[in-house]
């Protein structure tokens, strides 16, 4: 009776030991991913339609032998081929609205085969600019976007350039912050992630693929 009772105790305290260390495996865990957490910034809405944005180059390149759109036609593209909305292109911080954008991509890399470019280049970028200092001036009837998508009224004014923008840090722009302070400028990748970069790390954004590119 005694060695039976041994053993039981042996086998409680085991299953013990067990749950604390599978517990405690738990709690790191989340330590860590609580971790990663703070330490990788919100995308928010703009964040997440630009990786909306980034997915579908990447599937319109797929579709189209491997190659990305044209710097002059990159928008108009993505909405004919139905590989995302009007309203993914429309950061409201910046006062765009739809038929606008608020993201460029890379001029470098567009045009260009996908997978020949190195992962860790700029693909988008937030920018503010395409504003006319005479205000809005072109019809969004007038749009391509506007003849495969229709919204809103047909007779709605919109920024001329404020569409199809391709460039580099030139136009970059931001409207966000980071939550302890300082600029926040969102970038997607080749890779297809999308990231907040500060100010200071802007000098170390990659926009060719190869430094012999004209």
């Amino acid at each position: 009776m005694t060695e039976k009772n041994s053993t039981s105790k042996k086998r409680t305290l085991k299953s013990t030991i067990y749950m604390v260390l599978a517990l405690l495996a738990v709690v790191i865990a989340a330590a860590v991913l609580l971790r990663q957490a703070v330490r990788r910034p919100s995308r928010g809405i703009f964040g997440t339609n630009m990786v909306g944005i980034a997915t579908a180059l990447r599937v319109y390149a797929s579709d189209h032998h491997g190659v990305l759109p044209p710097d002059d036609q990159w928008c108009d593209l993505l909405i004919q081929g139905d590989y995302c909305m009007p309203k993914q292109f429309v950061c409201g911080k910046s006062g765009a609205i739809e038929g606008e954008s608020s993201v460029a991509i890379n001029k470098n890399i567009a045009g260009k085969e996908l997978a020949r470019l190195d992962p860790n280049v700029v693909l988008l970028f937030e920018t503010d600019f395409g504003k006319d200092p005479h205000g809005r001036q072109e019809l969004i009837k007038n749009r391509d976007l506007y003849k495969t998508w229709p919204h809103g009224e047909p007779d709605t004014k919109v920024y001329k350039d404020r569409w199809n923008q391709a460039g580099g840090p030139e136009i970059m722009t931001t409207h966000h912050k980071f939550q302890q302070g300082g600029k926040a400028y969102y970038v997607a990748f080749v890779s297809g992630q999308v990231w907040h970069i500060k100010t200071a790390d802007l000098p170390n954004l990659k926009w060719k693929s190869d430094p012999n590119d004209k």
